[in-house]
């Protein structure tokens, strides 16, 4: 679990989902990431946990909320 502020300021709780049966162990993995007021799932890199940064989490989390108010 992780937790990320946007360029906004809004603060992100990001949670990987658990793991779909079969998955290649390389396989991306799921992450919900959660605002209070929006909810976003995005596909990360195993061990992204450990291994993005602040930086690159939250641009993932800002290219799946583009577009919204």
């Amino acid at each position: 679990m992780r937790t990320v502020a946007d360029v906004h300021g809004d603060t992100w709780i990001c949670l990987e989902l658990p793991d779909e049966r079969g998955a290649a162990t390389d396989a991306a993995v799921h992450v919900e990431c959660n605002s209070g007021a929006e909810r976003v799932v995005i596909a990360a890199p195993r061990g992204w946990d450990e291994t993005w940064s602040d930086a690159e989490l939250a641009a993932a989390i800002s290219a799946r909320t583009a577009g919204s108010p």
